[in-house]
């Protein structure tokens, strides 16, 4: 990637969509990273504590798991390897990431995840208890069926 193309812009942002729209490539962590992969960038984890390099579909899994947090594991990121990754950029990486995000982090499928952890399985009404018949046949010690209808029993 040409120096000249190379623009930072830092902190945060509460509606990052006009700058995320304007670059080829996001560098970032956390939600960050799935923002610009709903838009179709090409997205790097990397923050002030580490980095993992470029999200792509073999390496999505793992970067996934981490939260997108830099920590994954996939080795430090120095000099070398910024400019050896940024050279390995591809226009065809913020397709991959859109269809990541579209699979994997879609707004709806999550909402009807959620909804059912919120409200758990639907709930039945509790069986209704039986009235319980004292007779003879529940090994009762009580009054036999015959001593009910007024008939004593010797």
């Amino acid at each position: 990637m040409p120096r000249e193309r190379l623009r930072l812009q830092a902190g945060r942002n509460i509606d990052p969509s006009g700058a995320t729209a304007d670059a080829d490539i996001v560098a970032g962590y956390g939600r960050c990273v799935i923002e610009a992969m709903a838009a179709g960038r090409a997205a790097y984890v990397y923050d002030h504590a580490g980095g993992d390099g470029w999200v792509t579909p073999s390496t999505w899994t793992r970067l996934e798991a981490g939260g997108f947090t830099g920590r994954s594991g996939l080795g430090p990121i120095d000099r070398d390897r910024l400019l050896r990754d940024l050279a390995n950029h591809s226009p065809k990486m913020g397709a991959d990431n859109r269809e990541l995000a579209r699979r994997h982090h879609n707004v709806l499928a999550h909402a009807e995840r959620s909804s059912g952890s919120l409200h758990g399985p639907p709930r039945r009404a509790p069986a209704r208890p039986r009235p319980r018949r004292w007779d003879d046949s529940c090994g009762s010690p009580g009054p036999t069926s015959a001593t009910r209808r007024g008939k004593a029993t010797a």
